[in-house]
């Protein structure tokens, strides 16, 4: 499976960039999950040999 940016997606890498630029100088990392509990969850899925999974932990 090959995946593209789109438009959107470079948008959202552009975002995120200048987030966590700005968070590190404060000595703060920003991240896509609000618990550890939600992050081992998304790894889980991530990891898993379930396309089904891992689409799903991708467009969380």
């Amino acid at each position: 499976m090959v995946w593209r940016m789109d438009e959107a997606d470079r948008e959202g890498v552009s975002q995120v960039n200048a987030e966590e630029e700005e968070a590190s100088s404060s000595g703060y990392r920003l991240v896509p999950w609000q618990s550890w509990e939600e992050w081992n969850v998304i790894r889980e899925k991530l990891l898993s040999s379930s396309p089904e999974s891992v689409r799903v932990a991708l467009n969380r």
